[in-house]
């Protein structure tokens, strides 16, 4: 088994799923991403997934399309 099988893949994160914004709810309940790490992919020209993750949360409720 490789190594790439057994980590799980990212993916952009989307202000509109569900499915995120859970895991960024866990994430700023316990500030760790846990077992299996962050799971999205760092953006340019953010610099960390974080401030990454807070902006697109805002320009969606703002309206804004990044």
């Amino acid at each position: 088994m490789s190594l790439e099988s057994r980590m799980p893949r990212k993916r952009f994160f989307d202000p509109k799923s569900k499915a995120d914004m859970a895991v960024v709810k866990k994430f700023m309940k316990n500030m760790q991403w846990g077992i299996d790490c962050c799971p999205f992919y760092l953006e340019y020209p953010y610099k960390s997934i974080p401030a990454m993750i807070k902006d697109k949360i805002v320009y969606n409720i703002v309206g804004v399309k990044l």
